[in-house]
């Protein structure tokens, strides 16, 4: 049976891949939007109006999700306000398992929801600390917003001197690879139960994780990488610091990740998985050879998938 998964923020920039995409792949998709109207989405999934400030629109949306004996929720994806980050900066490559000391308003109310899902689902819970996200734009309607990425380009094209901040770094993270992160954990988390077909069982994955790109990135690393791939005059990449320009709120200096956790536990999980296709390959074969391990995609060879 195909999982049936439910993402929150469904017409905001990630959300908006991930129910392409797994609604592509024949799963059972309900997302929440707060538009006018929701995204257009080819293949149609279900589609809830959903205001996360007030609560308003939430009981349709679990009431259709309950009424409905032919799903069972397998998995909630949260896509509200996801890049928040709850590190004070401070440090290169902070791990997951580090202390917390988010500086501002918006880090600290995602740190409670982080310790609010760990204590009302301590068993059942994946976190996924993501820096900025970047990609293609959105597949089915605008954000409303401007994408990093898409602005460092259109301003670079344009010839125009642009400034970008030389001390803040991140570990910005491709949006394909999240896509990648969250069907795995999804897919790790459906314990089979079909002993006669020899199927694996596939263990519950649980705990907080980085979840950013492999490289440590300022805005002027990103603007000249970009520059580079594009074949744009990096003359107009003008550096400045960060304190150059007020922007109301306090922002961490550098919230690059260490995310080696999560990538040995991936790949861990493409290890079980393969195993598990390979019981139940058809006349006793198997359908996976060697192991394959999980990565994510450096920035530049991101670009060129994007750009090419």
């Amino acid at each position: 049976m195909a999982p049936t998964v439910l993402i929150a923020g469904g017409s905001g920039y990630l959300g908006q891949f991930l129910v392409d995409k797994f609604a592509r792949d024949g799963w059972n998709v309900a997302y929440t939007y707060n538009t006018s109207t929701p995204p257009p989405f080819p293949t149609n999934p279900t589609a809830f109006k959903v205001d996360f400030v007030t609560g308003e629109g939430l009981d349709a949306c679990f009431s259709y999700l309950e009424d409905d004996e032919s799903l069972r929720l397998d998995a909630v994806i949260n896509c509200v306000a996801v890049s928040q980050p709850v590190y004070d900066g401070s440090k290169s490559f902070s791990k997951a398992s580090d202390n917390t000391n988010p500086i501002n308003e918006y880090g600290k109310s995602k740190l409670d929801a982080e310790r609010t899902i760990q204590s009302q689902w301590p068993r059942n819970h994946a976190i996924l600390r993501s820096s900025l996200i970047y990609g293609k734009g959105p597949p089915a309607a605008s954000v409303g917003r401007s994408l990093f990425l898409q602005f460092v380009d259109e301003k670079l094209a344009s010839g125009d001197q642009t400034s970008f901040f030389n001390d803040e770094w991140r570990s910005a993270v491709y949006v394909e690879d999240i896509i990648r992160v969250c069907k795995l954990l999804i897919e790790a988390s459906l314990v089979s139960n079909d002993e006669t077909e020899g199927a694996a069982t596939k263990k519950r994955i649980r705990g907080v994780f980085n979840m950013g790109g492999p490289e440590r990135l300022s805005r002027v690393d990103i603007a000249r990488l970009v520059a580079e791939v594009r074949g744009y005059d990096a003359k107009s990449i003008v550096e400045v610091p960060s304190a150059s320009v007020s922007r109301g709120v306090a922002s961490p200096s550098d919230i690059s990740m260490d995310v080696s956790n999560l990538e040995n536990t991936l790949t861990g999980v493409l290890s079980a998985l393969a195993s598990g296709r390979s019981k139940v390959g058809k006349g006793g074969g198997t359908e996976s050879g060697g192991t394959e391990e999980f990565a994510f995609t450096k920035f530049r060879d991101a670009l060129h998938e994007i750009f090419n």
